[in-house]
């Protein structure tokens, strides 16, 4: 029972984050093995079952209701269910095509740097990104997080929206030199065939189904 698989316990490290529950444990291989054989959601009390004659709960409301059955249950429950499977596909459909997007800059980027048509070199940045900002390339946020003591500066010295905005195209202007390659190009047009195909596959998908 639940008593064995925790004697039997060598180590347990908590991995949480803000969202998400995570934790690491480890047993010896003969313990391991004897927990399997038991099944592991039953030895460490992952599952368990509730009584079904007494089912008062709050709804989606906030209200308390009684329930009769979990058919009843499940189907006061299943729109609600299934809008936040709405918000979930429309959510990586964002991130997908963003990503997208991202790797068909690159693409085009590291093509004109090859080819000679944008010129990197020996020009300051502000120059660069005000041309890249005419030629269409899509800004996109910097997503690195940053440390508390950058944080701090930031309150201090705060940027002006002329630097927020050429941040947003570090995905180019921060990528290596030895980077700017016909080989390079095609590595991300594999990634960028590799994303379409995903994207393409999640827009099939339907909220049920995910």
């Amino acid at each position: 029972g639940g008593e064995k698989a925790e004697a039997s316990l060598q180590d347990l490290r908590e991995n949480h984050t803000d969202t998400t529950v995570n934790f690491t444990l480890k047993f010896t291989e003969e313990a391991l093995a004897e927990l399997e054989k038991k099944g592991l959601h039953k030895a460490l009390k992952l599952s368990s079952s509730i009584a079904t004659s007494n089912m008062t709960l709050f709804d989606d409301q906030m209200r308390i209701c009684k329930f009769e059955t979990a058919e009843s249950l499940l189907r006061a429950f299943y729109s609600i269910r299934l809008s936040f499977y709405e918000k979930r596909k429309l959510s990586l459909s964002d991130k997908l095509s963003a990503e997208w997007s991202k790797l068909d800059n690159k693409v085009r980027f590291v093509l004109a740097v090859v080819s000679g048509e944008l010129k990197i070199s020996n020009r300051k940045k502000a120059e660069l990104v005000e041309q890249l900002r005419r030629d269409g390339y899509a800004p996109f946020e910097p997503t690195t997080k940053k440390s508390s003591a950058e944080r701090e500066e930031d309150e201090v010295d705060e940027e002006s929206p002329k630097e927020a905005s050429a941040r947003s195209y570090d995905y180019l202007l921060g990528m290596p030199l030895w980077s700017l390659t016909f080989e390079r190009v095609e590595q991300l047009r594999s990634e960028l065939a590799g994303k379409e195909a995903e994207l393409q596959a999640l827009l099939r998908t339907t909220p049920k189904q995910l």
